[in-house]
Parts: C-alpha cells; structure tokens; sequence
C-alpha cells in the first residue's frame, strides 16, 4: 500500500485513469460531423477546417492521452508496494512509451490535417493528396511499435492489479482488453468506441476501489 503521505496525491492521480477515457470520447465526434473525403472532398475540408474539429481532437486524443499518462503514474505508485509490484516498473515504462509514440501521431489530425484542409479550401488542390503521403511506411511502423508497446504495457498493469489482492481483478483483465482493442489501428468507430468504454470502466473501477 502507498505511505499515507503520498495517498492523497495517489487518489487524485488515478481520477486520470477514467478521465482520460471519457475525454477520449470526444475524439470520435469529429470524425462523424465530417464527409467522406473521397465522397465530398469539399464538404470535408469545411469539416476539418473548423474550430470545432480541431478541439474535437485535442481534447479527444492529445489531451486524453496526456491524461492518460498521468493516471499510469498514479496507479504504479500505488501498485509498486504490493504483490504485484514487481511487474509495475516495467508496465510503466511500456505504456508510458507507447502513448508517447501516439502522441507524436494524433498531433496530425489536430494541428496537421486543419491546415492542409484549409489549403485546399483555398484552392490548394493537391492537399489532399498530401495528407496520403503523411501516412507513409515510418508512421505506420511507428504506430505499429507504439500500439505494441502499449498493449504490452495495458497487460503487465492489468496482471499487476489481478496480483495486487487490493484493487478489483476483473478491472486488471478489463484493463487488458481495452488495451488490446485501443492498440489495434482500425477504421471501425464501434470497435474503438468498445475499447474507450472499457477504459473507463476499468479505470473508474479502479479509481473508486482506492478512493474508498
């Protein structure tokens, strides 16, 4: 258990875990106000160029994943001393990386994809393309290794918390599972969405464990 000097910076950290995920939720709201670009290439960029679409994604992705790291760090001070400490270093160290490496990837629909529409509103007509060529075989990898890492790192906390004896295993296993699910690069808004829901039951679940 965390010394009683550090419980209180301990349980307002892991607030981040579930946090994180509800502010995930708006990540998705984005791209469901916005056109297929090969249907409506127009009505997208007017899409993507908003203000709208631009804190739809920082809030969604940047932010949330930033609060991410936050509830990690929480959550490995408070699971280092129990029987699951031994896996939490390492858990964190994994995590922590793969959610860096996708933060350096959500930055481009948030700042990059904006301005690449608004240039093709202005008459721009290969920006379009440009947004094709972003995505070439470095940031695959890169999402690729980041995904993995964090997957890896989603299951070490989940079996940290299952050894633990002090938080809910089946928290530890949900953990897992949205890790596996949020890893995996996919165009499929309901999986996605499965995985942020068991991000926040998972974290929430946890978080009102240390609380009480």
């Amino acid at each position: 258990m965390p010394q009683k000097s550090n419980a209180g910076l301990i349980r307002l950290g892991i607030l981040a875990l579930p946090l994180a995920g509800l502010l995930a939720l708006v990540g998705p709201l984005g791209d469901l106000v916005s056109p297929d670009p090969e249907v409506n290439p127009r009505g997208a960029a007017q899409a993507t160029s908003t203000t709208t679409y631009f804190l739809s994604q920082f809030v969604g992705n940047v932010l949330a994943i930033t609060l991410l790291i936050f509830g990690f760090l929480a959550l490995f001070a408070y699971l280092v001393n129990t029987r699951g400490g031994r896996l939490t270093s390492l858990a964190l160290v994994l995590s922590i990386s793969g959610l860096c490496m996708f933060l350096s990837f959500v930055g481009i629909p948030a700042y990059v994809f904006p301005a690449l529409a608004q240039e093709y509103l202005n008459g721009q007509e290969n920006a379009l393309q440009m947004v094709e060529s972003i995505f070439s075989g470095n940031l695959f990898a890169i999402i690729i290794l980041g995904g993995l890492l964090q997957f890896i790192g989603f299951v070490l906390f989940g079996l940290a918390i299952w050894r633990s004896e002090t938080l809910p295993k089946w928290a530890g296993v949900l953990l897992a599972i949205s890790g596996l699910i949020l890893a995996v690069p996919t165009y499929l808004p309901a999986l996605n969405l499965l995985g942020i829901i068991l991000l926040i039951i998972a974290g929430g679940w946890t978080a009102l464990t240390v609380w009480r």
